[in-house]
């Protein structure tokens, strides 16, 4: 049981700093132009409120990723 828990201690570690990697990235986002983001069918809104309107432990890049597929998807619509 003791390689079972640490094994799960791991796997938290591990998901602990993906996602700190991922707020940086996604930070990262703010940086970029208006016409970069849209490319990647985002707009500074989204990158805004995924990045900071979330509880620290989120990992923003998932609401990203969902935003851009909504987004992509009205784009089709249009």
């Amino acid at each position: 049981t003791l390689d079972y828990a640490s094994v799960r201690l791991g796997r938290r570690f591990r998901s602990f700093f993906k996602t700190l990697s991922n707020r940086k990235s996604a930070r990262a986002l703010l940086d970029m132009t208006d016409a970069h983001l849209a490319d990647l069918g985002l707009s500074r809104a989204d990158v805004r409120a995924a990045s900071f309107g979330n509880d620290s432990r989120f990992d923003p890049t998932v609401e990203l990723a969902s935003r851009a597929r909504i987004n992509a998807r009205r784009m089709r619509i249009d």
